[in-house]
Formats: C-alpha cells, sequence, structure tokens
C-alpha cells in the first residue's frame, strides 16, 4: 500500500521479518530511522527515499534533498541496509530515477539527456535495469516498452494513441499490463485516462482518478467499482488499512459499506498531508511537520450524515484526528 507506481517517494517501510517500521526523518535530518516497539532509532546516517524491505535488508536510494553533497556517491545511487551488522552497501551506482525491489531482484531505471540551449536539460529517454539477487549484478534491459512496477508477471504499461496533428507524437490514454515477450494487447485497465496515482492490492488495482474519485478494478474478474468522493479538494494521495481507505485529505471509506467519513482536525489550524503511509496498523502522513503519526479518535455520539447536492452522502463528526511526532 505505501508503493504508488514509480513516482511516490515511499518513506515508509515495515519489516515483517524483525517487526520494524523503517522511515525517512523527512523535513528533519531525511535519514532513515526504525520504529521499534514504538521507539525511535537512527540506523542509517544518509537521507533516502523509495525503501523496501526484503528478507530482513532495507534497500533505498540516496537523495540529496538538494542539501547533501556525497563523496563516492551521487543521488539516485541504490543502497542496501543489513540489521544484522549494520552495513551499507552500493547495490548500483547509477542514477536512478526510481526502482521498484520484488523477491527476485530490483527493477529501476536512469534517465537520459540531450543538452540543450537552455541551462536545464531535455529528458529524451530512460534506460532500463535489473540488478538479479541471485547473480548480484545488474543487466541493462533491452526493448523494454513498460514501466518497472509489477502485478505478478506482468508489467504496468501505458496505452498509447497517435496524435490528430500529423506529428509523431503520441499520448497515453490508458493503463494496460503486459508480459515482455508477448505481442498480445495483454489486458486493458484504464482506456480512458492516465490515473494520478495507483496501486496493485491482491487482484485488484486501486486507482485515483483526476476527477478526485478512487476506482476499484477487478482485474481477473474485470469489474469495475467507483466512489465519489464527498471532498474534492486536495485529493493526492490514498491508502489502506483493513477494510477502511483513507484519502490524504483526511477522508475514510468503509470499503465493506461504502460509508464515507469526513475526520475533523483538534487541532486549531488543520495539518495538509501531500502523501499517506502505513505499517498495516498505523495511519502515517508527510505534511508540514514532516512524518507523522495520525491518530483518529471515534466519538460515535456526535455522528452526522451529510448529503452534497450531486446525491453523495458522508458522515461527519463521528471521527477527528490528531498528529504525533514520530
Amino acid at each position: 500500500m505505501n508503493i504508488k507506481g514509480e513516482e511516490n517517494q515511499v518513506l515508509l517501510c515495515k519489516d515483517p521479518v524483525y517487526d520494524v517500521v523503517y522511515y525517512v526523518n523527512y523535513k528533519e535530518d531525511y535519514y532513515i530511522y526504525r520504529l521499534k516497539d514504538g521507539k525511535p532509532e537512527l540506523v542509517v546516517e544518509l537521507p533516502a527515499r523509495r525503501l523496501f524491505c526484503r528478507n530482513g535488508n532495507l534497500y533505498f536510494m540516496l537523495e540529496s534533498y538538494d542539501r547533501y553533497e556525497f563523496e563516492g556517491m551521487e543521488s539516485g545511487n541504490i543502497l542496501c541496509y543489513c540489521p544484522t551488522t549494520g552495513e551499507v552497501t552500493i547495490i548500483s551506482d547509477k542514477k536512478a530515477y526510481t526502482m521498484c525491489v520484488y523477491q527476485d531482484g530490483i527493477y529501476y531505471y536512469v534517465n537520459t539527456y540531450a543538452e540543450s540551449n537552455s541551462k536545464t536539460k531535455d529528458c529524451i529517454g530512460q534506460d532500463y535495469y535489473y540488478y538479479s539477487f541471485d547473480e548480484a549484478k545488474s543487466t541493462k534491459l533491452t526493448g523494454q516498452m513498460f514501466t518497472i512496477y509489477k502485478w505478478k508477471d506482468y508489467f504496468l504499461g501505458y496505452q498509447l494513441q497517435e496524435r490528430a496533428d500529423g506529428s509523431e507524437s503520441y499520448d497515453m490514454t490508458g493503463l494496460i499490463l503486459q508480459k515482455p515477450g508477448q505481442s498480445d494487447a495483454g489486458i486493458t485497465l484504464t482506456s480512458e485516462e492516465v490515473p494520478r496515482i495507483y496501486c496493485f492490492i491482491k487482484d485488484s488495482i486501486y486507482y485515483m482518478t483526476k476527477g478526485s474519485g478512487i476506482t476499484i478494478c477487478n482485474i481477473k474478474e474485470k469489474d469495475k467499482k467507483e466512489i465519489p468522493l464527498c471532498k474534492e479538494q486536495s485529493n493526492v494521495d490514498f491508502t489502506m488499512i483493513g477494510n477502511k481507505l483513507y484519502v490524504n485529505s483526511l477522508i475514510q471509506i468503509d470499503l465493506d459499506t461504502g460509508t464515507q467519513s469526513i475526520i475533523g482536525s483538534q487541532d486549531i489550524v488543520p495539518e495538509a498531508f501531500d502523501e499517506l503511509y502505513t505499517d498495516g496498523e498505523q495511519l502515517y502522513g508527510i505534511g508540514s511537520k514532516g512524518m507523522v503519526r495520525i491518530q483518529i479518535i471515534e466519538s460515535t455520539e456526535e455522528a452526522i450524515m451529510l448529503q452534497n447536492d450531486d446525491g453523495t452522502k458522508y458522515e461527519t463528526g463521528r471521527y477527528t484526528y490528531s498528529v504525533e511526532p514520530m
């Protein structure tokens, strides 16, 4: 639930082997800490993003955040932290843009740029790589036409449509799943738009549309459930704990009953969250105070059911939240 395709920062990761939660101390030192029995501890004195746990080890990308300078390393390098020895080793010294870690290996890519007349460089493509855990080495992939985000043996890709202006350009019109080397059309997930963010959970893809709704598409059954949100502003991320879906504007959706609840703030000035994370039990958020724990309090006697002009029903007053430092 903490991985939303290729783009989000993935600043928190649960390790089930040692029952700890790793997180980036965002907007502070940006180093990696871990929570054990609710207590934080600094474990890697390096700024990081894209945290993944595999077999007790933590894999992450080095990130300067325009604050740090490195010797012998650079932003985008892929590193591994071993908690039993405390050692940090370099997996890839390439300047990766993003990565995804799976049981067999790590997929990542490096942006390629062309010099321009301006001070900025234009991105013209990507070089894709695969690091094999068995062979302990990276191989450059050729003919990669997909993203590095996977569902089972399928890679997520974009449905392309030629532009009507006669140029050799394409518009991305949807998401598809396809296996490398296969010439068939694959599995179409969305055919009308490319979602803002998306996440695979079991046999479904959950995604947030541009209209600020949530869509759940069962890949095997090929049926969709669309959930229009009762509040449209600032909806840019979501996560899920059990059967409860949480949107970053602090809307809770009970997926069993369909009930939407606006979670009010206990603070005079509500905290705004850009990203939500979970360890499976606790809700975390990235806001103006960095990474915080979001504590939700229920008060059933205050619950009131309301309805928008479009007929969307929602509940208010039942839940409030407070934020606590990590």
